[in-house]
């Protein structure tokens, strides 16, 4: 289960040791924030050193003005249930700021002090996940990628991912264009590509209602090169070969809808050579051991719905791989294999892979937040010296770590 940056903080801050305690604002100003509620933190008959210098965050706000304002505590007044903080917040605080207060370590760096964003990005960066990832030139083309940022609609509802099983091929997701005009579609970010050569471009569609055109498209001269269609109401591959044609350098995929009433969910879209045998691997694979298996998925297949243990059982392993690494160059690394792939097959590394880094309150982690928290109060310990959080910690950080960190299982070499 996943988890978000604000409850891994708070997880933090909770940990014997530490220090947390939070409520919702009564009233305030710019520079006060008062809470005289029935359950606040702020006692009357309070020492007033209790929260000073501590680090009070805005953890949400109804409108939304002073969410994720961290501000250092200067004094705290028991008598008017008061704090007075150094700054200002970006607004007054008002009846309904939800604020947490973190005694010994701040959400975020503060000075001389290290925030507690680092230290879960510190034990973050250093854990891994076995995955699957579809080898294409189109970004996020098996959707797996949070969010639509590699996807531009037109004339479409808001582009969304689906999470839901019946409408995904493979993964754990896909993508659902819901059309509102005739020819409205979602285009990949541009590719660049060279004239002459020949290429392939194959995407799975389920169509709800309408007809689905998968089409690619010459950026370079605005015009399309060719497309198929299909209006099945169940899952169908869409295959383009096409030669590139002259003066064209740039393509995108385009997911057309060709009705205003046109709705379906697209997956695994895939843009290769013809008769490719070597492909970029993605930016996180950090050197040539994080590669475990190439495993070519067959168009007609099982569908796998949100799982990958149909693609071990039912996937062909590609007995013969290389990793080619070229630190100067633009692509670090491409994998070089000697299985040919049919029209609708596809290429799947299988990869050990770090987790992604958390920057806003609201971005989660699929890494588990006991080993998260555990890691992060290690390097907490180390930092401040603390040998009572270290002695907690450092054993239940190592426990963690052989349970969860993933161990390579394979590596094959032409």
């Amino acid at each position: 289960m996943s988890s978000t940056l604000l409850v891994l903080e708070q997880n933090l801050a909770k940990a014997p040791g530490m220090g947390y305690a939070s409520g919702t604002s009564t009233s305030g100003t710019t520079s006060t924030l008062v809470d005289s509620s029935p359950d606040s933190p702020f006692f009357t008959n309070d020492s007033d050193k209790l929260y000073q210098n501590a680090w009070v965050k805005i953890e949400s706000d109804a409108d939304t003005t002073n969410t994720g304002n961290v501000r250092r505590i200067r004094t705290y007044t028991p008598t008017s249930q008061t704090l007075t903080i150094q700054g200002t917040f970006s607004a007054a605080v008002d009846d309904d700021d939800q604020y947490g207060i973190y005694l010994r370590v701040p959400p975020v760096r503060s000075g001389l002090h290290a925030g507690l964003l680092e230290y879960i990005n510190d034990t973050i960066r250093n854990l891994y996940y076995r995955t699957y990832h579809l080898l294409t030139l189109v970004t996020d083309g098996d959707m797996e990628t949070s969010g639509i940022t590699n996807w531009t609609g037109v004339n479409t509802e808001t582009l969304a991912k689906s999470t839901t099983a019946a409408y995904i091929a493979l993964g754990k997701q896909s993508l659902h264009v819901d059309c509102t005009a005739a020819s409205g579609y979602a285009k990949s970010a541009a590719i660049a590509v060279a004239d002459g050569d020949s290429y392939d471009l194959l995407a799975e569609c389920k169509v709800l209602s309408g007809t689905s055109r998968l089409q690619l498209y010459d950026e370079t001269n605005a015009t399309a090169i060719d497309a198929d269609t299909t209006t099945d109401r169940d899952w169908r591959w869409l295959l383009v070969h096409a030669t590139i044609p002259s003066g064209c350098h740039s393509v995108t995929a385009r997911l057309v809808g060709d009705e205003i009433t046109a709705d379906a969910y697209w997956d695994n879209v895939c843009l290769r050579p013809s008769y490719a045998t070597r492909m970029d691997l993605p930016s996180w694979v950090v050197n040539a051991s994080a590669v475990e298996d190439l495993i070519v998925w067959s168009g007609g297949m099982e569908r796998v719905g949100g799982g990958w243990a149909t693609v071990e059982r039912l996937g062909t392993v590609v007995p013969r791989w290389e990793v080619l690494e070229d630190s100067i160059g633009q692509t670090a690394r491409r994998i070089e294999f000697d299985t040919l792939l049919g029209e609708t097959d596809l290429l799947l590394l299988k990869a050990i892979r770090p987790y992604t880094e958390l920057s806003a309150d609201t971005d989660a982690t699929d890494a588990n937040a006991d080993l998260v928290k555990a890691g992060a109060l290690t390097r907490i310990g180390n930092d401040l010296q603390d040998r009572a959080l270290l002695a907690r910690w450092l054993p239940e950080y190592a426990k963690l770590l052989a349970m969860h960190q993933p161990r390579l299982t394979r590596r094959m070499r032409l």
